[in-house]
């Protein structure tokens, strides 16, 4: 086995619970008698950005491992994991208004997404060496004034707005993965 296999273990069961923690709270989210669209959407895309960013961990395959870099790149699924128990709480069931759970955890929502982009910067660029030119650095800084936009505002047309972008740079991984992860 392989440093990068025995890590990968923990990197995997952090992103598993985060997942199985989104997914196990759909059946609620997409309760009819108090679905949000914001919110359910954001939801979705955190299911996908803890997809995309399990899938992008190979990458880091050839990296000479150290303890530091190790509790770095932890910090990527740590953060999501944060942010999911923000969005789908212990007993989802209890939820009457995603509406207003959505505007009650905002702050502590988006300042997670915040602080995983901010790791995602650093990881990037310190443990893989990707160079500030790199497509995908535009993701990031994309991904981070998102989520300082939503941090920094409670209106919906805001909200709204930010789930529209989230979903255009969805695309834009499923259709240029390729294209955006060529250096790895």
């Amino acid at each position: 086995m392989t440093t990068f296999e025995y890590l990968a273990v923990a990197y995997s069961l952090l992103f598993s619970v985060t997942a199985l923690r989104l997914v196990g709270g759909l059946p609620y989210v997409f309760r009819r008698d108090s679905m949000y669209g914001v919110h359910a959407t954001v939801v979705v895309a955190l299911i996908f950005g803890t997809v995309f960013n399990f899938w992008t961990f190979l990458g880091y395959r050839d990296t000479e491992w150290t303890f530091i870099k190790f509790l770095g790149l932890l910090a990527t699924p740590a953060t999501l994991y944060f942010m999911a128990s923000m969005l789908v709480p212990d007993h989802p069931e209890l939820v009457e208004s995603w509406k207003k759970h959505y505007y009650h955890r905002r702050v502590q929502y988006f300042s997670g997404h915040i602080v995983w982009m901010v790791i995602a910067i650093i990881n990037t660029t310190f443990i893989l060496d990707l160079p500030l030119t790199h497509p995908m650095r535009g993701v990031q800084v994309t991904l981070l004034v998102v989520g300082l936009c939503a941090l920094s505002s409670e209106r919906e047309i805001v909200h709204k707005a930010m789930v529209g972008c989230v979903f255009i740079l969805i695309i834009i991984f499923v259709l240029f993965d390729r294209l955006i992860w060529m250096t790895y």
